[in-house]
């Protein structure tokens, strides 16, 4: 498994492991994953029978965003994430 950043996996059995940590989760944040310093937060867009259709994610320089400010734009992307999900028809209980 080929990769630029500090974090990379280099057996599939790691890479099954984050995934299904990411899963549980419902959202992946990324340190230096693919690229050495950049981070990224991701949130998956359900669509009305519930399936993943797409997500919104942000790639950013990682010193480009406070530690201060991380959380406040997690939240921006999830609520993006779920505005759209919306459109799509999906409405969820924990909404």
């Amino acid at each position: 498994l080929p990769g630029n950043g500090p974090s990379q996996l280099y057996d599939r059995e790691a890479l099954w492991q984050m995934v299904q940590q990411d899963k549980a989760r419902g959202y992946v944040i990324g340190e230096s994953f693919y690229r050495h310093g950049i981070s990224s937060i991701v949130y998956p867009v359900f669509n009305r029978s519930g399936r993943v259709a797409a997500v919104v994610s942000i790639l950013v320089p990682s010193d480009e965003i406070p530690q201060s400010d991380r959380e406040r734009v997690q939240h921006e992307v999830r609520m993006a994430a779920d505005q759209i999900s919306s459109f799509l028809g999906y409405w969820s209980q924990a909404s």
